[in-house]
C-alpha cells in the first residue's frame, strides 16, 4: 500500500467523448490513499465513466488519467441475477481475489486463507462461506463480490453503485468492509446514489454534465439531497 493520504490515481483536464456525447468534461481528481470518497450525481452525470477511467478500462479522448506506479486495481460493478449461475461457492469467489498475488494455479499459503477468511468476515458472509452462489440472495451474492475486491488487497478499489437495491443488513456489512479498507491503506472509491447507504466517508465528489460540479468532506453533505446539491452549487 502506498502512504496513507498520498494520491494513487491523478486526472488531469481530462474529456472523454462517446460519440457525439461529452461524458467527462475536464475532470481534475486526486484519489488518496486510506480516503473513503463517495462520488454522486445524477443519471448521466459521468460517473460510471469515472470508475472506467480510474480502472484504465477507457482511455481519456484527451487530458491524462495516470495511476502511482506499481498501484493494484480492484474493481466491484453491479452484479445481475447470471453471477448466480456461477459453479462457486462464496470462498471460491473469493478466493480468485488472491490470483493477481498467486496466480490461478499456485496453492495458497495459509497468509492467503487468513486473508479470504478475513474478507468473507468484513462482509458478514462467515456462517455462508460454503454455500454456492446460487444459493445467496442477491445482496449476498454482491457482498461475496465486495469481500474478493477486499481480499485481492488492492491500492485502488473501485465500485460501482455496490449497495444498490441492498437490504438494510447487507448494505451495513459493505459500508463497513469499505471503511475497513480505507483504514488499512486502499483509496476506495463508491459510486452511489444515496450518501446515507455509505456513512463515514471522508469526501464526496459530485458530477453535473461530466463536470465536478463539488469535492466536500462529507459532514459538509450530509442531509443534503442530490437534488439539493445540484439546485445550490450549479
Amino acid at each position: 500500500m502506498p502512504p496513507f493520504d498520498q494520491p494513487v490515481a491523478r486526472l488531469r483536464h481530462v474529456r472523454v467523448e462517446l460519440g457525439a456525447h461529452r461524458a467527462l468534461d475536464e475532470v481534475d481528481l486526486d484519489v488518496h490513499a486510506g480516503r473513503l470518497v463517495a462520488v454522486v450525481g445524477a443519471n448521466g452525470s459521468g460517473k460510471s465513466t469515472l470508475v472506467a477511467v480510474l480502472a484504465g478500462f477507457r482511455a481519456p479522448t484527451s487530458g491524462t488519467a495516470e495511476l502511482r506506479a506499481g498501484t493494484a486495481v480492484a474493481l466491484v460493478a453491479q452484479h445481475t441475477a447470471d453471477s448466480a449461475r456461477l459453479p462457486l461457492t462464496v470462498t471460491d469467489l473469493v478466493t480468485m481475489g488472491r490470483w493477481r498475488e498467486r496466480g490461478a494455479f499456485r496453492p495458497l499459503r495459509r497468509s492467503d486463507r487468513a486473508r479470504v477468511a478475513e474478507a468473507i468476515d468484513a462482509v458478514g458472509l462467515t456462517p455462508l462461506a460454503a454455500r454456492p452462489l446460487g444459493a445467496l440472495s442477491g445482496g449476498q451474492r454482491q457482498r461475496a463480490f465486495v469481500a474478493q475486491a477486499l481480499a485481492q488487497e488492492a491500492d485502488l478499489l473501485l465500485l460501482d453503485e455496490p449497495t444498490s437495491g441492498l437490504d438494510d443488513a447487507s448494505r451495513r456489512a459493505a459500508a463497513s468492509a469499505l471503511r475497513v479498507a480505507a483504514a488499512r491503506g486502499a483509496a476506495v472509491v463508491v459510486v452511489t446514489h444515496d450518501l446515507a447507504e455509505l456513512d463515514g466517508v471522508d469526501e464526496v465528489v459530485t458530477l453535473a454534465s461530466g463536470r465536478v460540479l463539488a469535492r466536500r468532506p462529507e459532514s459538509v453533505m450530509r442531509g443534503r439531497s442530490l437534488e439539493n446539491v445540484s439546485s445550490v452549487e450549479g
